[in-house]
């Protein structure tokens, strides 16, 4: 079954539209490891890339025709870009720049509890809404993530601590296997929660973090449960 589930996921990943790689690959390098870069053009070398390409940092892959024509931007990714770096050089680049990796970590937590695009209106025209106006309905618990939280890896790194730590202490208390099972099981959000919260930033550098987050929310969101049904239960 495991091995199943790698050949599933590594099938999944093959058969995506080559256009949404392209896409991912450009957000990961120019949106991601170098949307902070204090010398792009050194970091486009150290990436293997050509220093022409540093108009594109800090832009997103729809804004890459910013300065030229769209048409001449995918000229020149097409002949200095693709093919000549991947997600691995990133993942690579990250190791040897923690510090630009733990900006973009920072940059996820600050959005990591927003679950809705606050820029779009999610009213139909027939309501007679102005464009952008939002229902706050059955958004209670997202609205206090929202503004009561703290949008901080601390924060975040606090609650796992506190989650596993517990969970480890239960663990290691439980003589019974299926006991172990149950919490073994009750950790598998939190270690979900670490890929999800990790892998947009390699996988699409700093765009869309709302989307991206979601399942991340979903993880967090069940630890917290868990840990207040366990508290109230003792």
């Amino acid at each position: 079954m495991a091995f199943t589930l790698a050949a599933v996921s590594i099938l999944f990943y093959r058969l995506a539209p080559a256009d949404l790689k392209r896409i991912n690959l450009y957000q990961s390098v120019f949106y991601g490891a170098l949307y902070d870069s204090p010398d792009v053009k050194a970091d486009l070398d150290q990436l293997g890339l050509p220093e022409r390409l540093a108009s594109f940092a800090k832009k997103t892959y729809f804004e890459r025709d910013i300065g030229k024509s769209r048409e001449e931007a995918d000229a020149v990714l097409a002949g200095d870009f693709y093919g000549r770096v991947s997600h691995g050089d990133v993942a690579l680049f990250y190791g040897k720049h923690p510090e630009r990796l733990w900006g973009n970590l920072r940059f996820s937590a600050e959005n990591a509890f927003f679950v809705r695009p606050y820029y779009l209106g999610n009213f139909e025209k027939v309501e007679g809404k102005p464009p952008g106006a939002l229902s706050y309905r059955f958004s209670g618990w997202s609205e206090f993530k929202r503004k009561v939280l703290p949008h901080q890896v601390g924060f975040i790194l606090a609650v796992y601590a506190a989650y596993f730590g517990t969970a480890t202490y239960q663990w290691l208390r439980s003589k019974r296997g299926m006991q172990r099972v149950m919490i073994e099981l009750y950790m598998l959000p939190g270690v979900i929660g670490v890929f999800a919260f990790v892998t947009p930033v390699l996988g699409d550098g700093r765009a869309d973090m709302g989307k991206h987050l979601f399942l991340f929310n979903v993880c967090f969101d069940m630890m917290l449960v868990t840990g207040m049904i366990w508290i109230l239960l003792k």
